[in-house]
């Protein structure tokens, strides 16, 4: 009982959770399309991203932040959370680069690896310059 109401209160704690569903999806679109359809895994990362990007703005404004400077314009909204979302896609390819090409690391944890940085950088970000 008591985790459901620091859960409630605790908008890191949402955010972290709203981010994993994103991310499950987002490593999911990454592994079927490079082990199963044979898209780079560049291509993969930019389509995994881009629908996570997309749950995780519809997850974000429902359930994480009540204060959303922006609510009057959506759009803008959106398009400022894809934006700060980019800085995050650029953090995983950089790493996803560094894991699978140059260090020879397995996919799926050079994805996860990357999702911890970039988790960090678009929380903060988010936090303070739309949702505040």
């Amino acid at each position: 009982m008591r985790f459901i109401v620091a859960f409630k209160k605790t908008m890191l704690l949402r955010y972290f959770f709203v981010s994993a569903v994103a991310f499950l999806i987002d490593i999911s679109i990454l592994s079927i399309g490079v082990r199963y359809v044979g898209i780079s895994w560049v291509g993969s990362s930019i389509f995994g991203f881009l629908v996570g990007v997309l749950v995780s703005y519809l997850l974000s404004i429902s359930f994480v932040f009540s204060k959303r400077k922006y609510a009057r314009i959506p759009w803008f909204e959106f398009f400022w959370f894809f934006v700060i979302g980019l800085i995050g896609l650029l953090i995983t390819e950089i790493s996803i680069y560094f894991g699978v090409d140059v260090f020879g690391l397995n996919l799926e944890f050079s994805k996860f690896m990357a999702a911890v940085n970039a988790f960090a950088c678009n929380y903060i970000i988010r936090k303070y310059c739309l949702f505040n």
